[in-house]
């Protein structure tokens, strides 16, 4: 029963949807984000709407078609601040701290996470294999197989979450 639970755990299926359902989270909350920004924007443009036709209800007519194109230089003058602001945040990103080693780090940490964690189960893989004296060793062959196929399953639950966890977290094109 506890061998069926840790297979089922420790699978690449399990894995990827681990990976997926971190990636699927954090999507969710970016349009959760994004909803919000368009009401906000929407709510700001019907209450300026509602001001002016209060203000200037004489020339209705022609300030409905000031208002319309008001609204669309809103539009395009929200797009290009919030664009601005994202070019900042990028490029605050890119500055350099002035230590080559911390900048480097910085940029590498997920290859450097990912690389860490295959190369501490590729370590304990072959320190197990050593202390069992590999297929021939003290364990009978159904044992040690059955070892062997617990370290395989965590290898692909290990890369599979990281693989399907980095690619659903990748910023928008």
């Amino acid at each position: 029963m506890l061998d069926t639970i840790l297979d089922i755990a420790t699978s690449g299926g399990f894995g990827a949807i681990t990976g997926l359902f971190g990636g699927y989270l954090q999507k969710k909350h970016e349009l959760k984000l994004e909803a919000l920004r368009a009401q906000t924007r929407r709510e700001d443009r019907e209450a300026n709407l509602e001001e002016m036709k209060i203000e200037n209800s004489h020339v209705l007519e022609v300030e409905d078609k000031k208002i319309e194109v008001a609204e669309a230089e809103g539009a395009v003058a929200v797009e290009k601040l919030e664009t601005k602001g994202f070019v900042e945040s990028i490029k605050n990103q890119a500055i350099s701290t002035g230590i080559t080693f911390v900048d480097g780090v910085r940029g590498l940490m997920r290859p450097i996470i990912t690389s860490y964690l295959l190369l501490i189960a590729t370590i304990i893989t072959i320190n197990l294999h050593t202390l069992v004296g590999g297929l021939e060793g003290g364990m009978t062959r159904a044992t040690a197989e059955e070892l062997y196929v617990h370290i395989i399953h965590q290898l692909i639950f290990l890369t599979v979450t990281a693989v399907s966890w980095w690619f659903a977290s990748r910023g928008k094109a």
